[in-house]
Parts: C-alpha cells; structure tokens; sequence
C-alpha cells in the first residue's frame, strides 16, 4: 500500500522531548488520532520504531489508510533517561500541541479524537494517562500488561492448550472459519473442552487458533 502524508518534526523548548506529526491528506482525515507508546522508546521516528511497539511503515499505512494522523512522542529520551517526563507528560504535551497543528493543516475543524495505545510496558503509560490526565485522550488501549499475573494467564495457558489440543487445533480453527460450523467445542473430549474454555477465559480468543502451526513451545 501507498500512503502520502504531511510530516512535521518539533520538539519542547528546555527539554529533550521531541515529536512527529503524520497527517494524511484532507480527503482521508476522519478527524483523530493514534498515540503508540513504550517506556524505553527514545525516538519519535515512527518508521524507526518496531511494529510491536506501535511503529514501523504498516502500522503508519494502517493509520493514515483509517482516516487518522498518526501522534509520536520520544518520551524525552526514554522513561530510563527521564522518568518524570517520560512516564505520560510527553505524550500528553505532544497530544495537545497535535490539535494545535491539525488545525493549522486542515483548517477550521473539530477537537480531533485521540487515542492513546501501548503493550507490555507501554500498558503501564497508557494507564497511568488515563489515571493521571483529563481531557487529553478520548481513549485508551493498555494491551499484554508486562505483570507477573501476564505468564500464568496468557503463556501458561497457551501452552497447556497447544499440548492437550494439538490434534484438534485444525477442527478448531477450521470451526471458526468463514463458512465453518461456528462451534470449535465440537468433537472435543470434556478435558480438550474444559482446555479450550479456560484459554479463551483467560483471554486467547477462539478465533486465534488460526495461527496455530506457528505458534512456539511444547506441544506434546
């Protein structure tokens, strides 16, 4: 995919915080935007920065393709080299000054709708902005929590899915399939059920199982 987009670089005068700004052009702008975070990210290059930290080429086609701007701070150089700017003002200062400059861009608009995002230790930011601000963001996606409880509730039971289900795993996804029966419990022992059950309660989805043959550890 091709994007095309209006690209701004600044920073905050007496600090080591810096941003960028991505904007699709008018025709495409849904009026919002997309803040990734994560506390050791020190640059505020988005193409520099991994996709699984909210960066790189596809995750800003993803943006600019749904009709937002796509908001990257630096976290003034990392939680690690700033923990009182780096932790949520940063983000938050840069979400601000982004409305001032969206407005430059296109004009006579409407408060654009920010959201705030991060996984593993970004989760931790992006609670602590919602629990420490007001009126910055319109929403928040803490994703994979980097906590103790994140191992027996997520690996764990993947794991433990992967080896009781191992031979199942094709039915399943098959199942859950366009087309398919809608029912992956179907033709499972009580054991493989009760499995598949506590996964899905303990937050692996049903339809994930697409994925199976890729995913690593144990399976017998």
């Amino acid at each position: 995919m091709t994007v095309t987009y209006r690209y701004v670089h600044g920073g905050f005068a007496g600090t080591n915080a810096r941003f960028s700004f991505y904007f699709p052009p008018r025709a495409r702008y849904r009026g919002r935007f997309f803040e990734p975070t994560y506390p050791t990210l020190g640059n505020e290059d988005t193409l520099q920065n991994p996709p699984s930290i909210g960066g790189g080429p596809s995750t800003l086609a993803f943006v600019l393709s749904h009709g937002a701007s796509m908001v990257v701070s630096n976290n003034a150089g990392g939680v690690q080299n700033s923990p009182t700017l780096g932790g949520y003002r940063v983000n938050a200062a840069t979400a601000k000054y982004s409305r001032v400059v969206a407005a430059k861009v296109y004009g006579d608009i409407a408060r654009p709708r920010g959201y705030l995002f991060g996984a593993s230790g970004g989760a931790y930011q992006t609670v602590g902005a919602a629990e420490s601000t007001s009126g910055i963001w319109d929403g928040f996606v803490p994703m994979v929590f980097g906590v103790p409880n994140a191992i027996p509730s997520f690996m764990t039971v993947q794991l433990l899915a992967l080896r009781v289900l191992h031979d199942k795993l094709p039915q399943i996804d098959d199942a859950t399939e366009p087309g398919g029966s809608g029912d992956p419990f179907a033709g499972l022992t009580s054991q493989q059920r009760a499995v598949l059950q506590e996964s899905a309660r303990l937050g692996f989805p049903l339809r994930g199982w697409w994925q199976y043959a890729t995913l690593n550890g144990p399976t017998r």
